[in-house]
C-alpha cells in the first residue's frame, strides 16, 4: 500500500534545498498538479510524487506521469528541460549519472484524452506542472539515512505509527519512509509495507495502520530512505495490540 504524498506530515520548516517553488503551467483541462519531492545523492536524483487530485475540467484519464529536470549552468541560467515518461503506477523515478551541481525537478501528469480543438496537433493532455524542487548532488554525498525515531499509539483494530526524522538530516536528504507490520508470531515474510512519501523538510509524520486484529500483538518496523539508499529497519518497541 502506498499512501499520498505529503497526507498525514506536520507542517515544520523545509530546509532551503528543498523549499524552492516554481511557477504552476496551468492547464485548463488537464489534471491537476502532483505533490512532488526530491533527494539528491551521489550522482543520484530520487523523485517522488503523489496521484493528484481530480479536475472537473479534466479531459481523458491520467496515464502517466512525465518527469523532467534541468540543471544550473555555471553563468547562473539552467538547461533546457528534460526527463523520461513514467507508468500511471508509478511514484518515483531515480535519475543516475550525474555530475555534481544543482538540479530541479517536476513533475506533471498525462492523459490519453482530446481536447477537441480542430487546430490542435497533439492529441496527449499534459497536466500543471508540480511544484519545482531543487536539489543539489554531489559525488561526496554518499551517506545512507539514520533510521528514524517512532512511536505506536493502539486503537480499535488499529495502529497509529508516528516517526521522526533522523537528526542530524545531512547530505542527501530524507525523502521517504517504509513502515511495515505483522502479527508477532508470524513469519517474516508476512510484513506489510506502507510507503509514505511526506512534504520535503518535515521533521515529523505518521500513519494509521487499519484493518487490523484486535487483541492480537503485531511488530512494527520503520526505515527511511534518501537518494543513496535505505537505513537499516529499526523496531518500534516491542509488540502492540489493537483494541476491540
Amino acid at each position: 500500500m502506498t499512501f499520498p504524498l505529503w497526507a498525514t506530515a506536520t507542517s515544520l520548516s523545509q530546509p532551503a534545498e528543498r523549499a524552492h517553488s516554481g511557477t504552476h503551467q496551468v492547464v485548463a483541462n488537464g489534471p491537476l498538479p502532483p505533490d512532488a519531492g526530491a533527494s539528491g545523492g551521489s550522482g543520484r536524483l530520487r523523485v517522488v510524487w503523489n496521484e493528484p487530485a481530480a479536475n472537473s475540467e479534466q479531459v481523458g484519464a491520467i496515464n502517466g506521469y512525465v518527469v523532467q529536470r534541468r540543471s544550473r549552468n555555471t553563468d547562473g541560467t539552467w538547461s533546457a528541460w528534460s526527463g523520461t515518461v513514467k507508468a500511471v503506477t508509478d511514484r518515483s523515478h531515480t535519475f543516475t549519472g550525474l555530475a555534481d551541481g544543482i538540479y530541479q525537478v517536476r513533475v506533471r501528469a498525462k492523459t490519453d484524452g482530446n481536447d477537441n480543438d480542430p487546430n490542435t496537433t497533439d492529441s496527449k493532455i499534459l497536466g500543471t506542472t508540480s511544484t519545482v524542487r531543487t536539489v543539489a548532488v554531489l559525488a561526496a554525498s554518499t551517506n545512507l539515512p539514520g533510521a528514524p525515531g517512532g512511536s505506536v499509539a493502539a486503537g480499535a483494530q488499529k495502529l497509529t505509527v508516528t516517526w521522526q526524522r533522523p537528526d542530524p538530516d545531512t547530505g542527501s536528504l530524507v525523502y521517504g519512509y517504509t513502515v511495515r507490520h505483522k502479527v508477532s508470531t508470524a513469519a517474516d515474510s508476512t510484513y506489510v509495507e506502507t510507503k509514505v512519501y511526506p512534504r520535503p523538510g518535515l521533521a515529523s509524520g505518521s500513519v494509521e495502520i487499519t484493518g487490523l486484529t484486535a487483541n492480537t500483538a503485531y511488530v512494527v518496523q520503520i526505515r527511511s530512505h534518501n537518494a543513496n539508499g535505505d537505513s537499516a529497519w529499526i523496531t518500534v518497541g516491542t509488540t502492540h495490540t489493537p483494541t476491540t
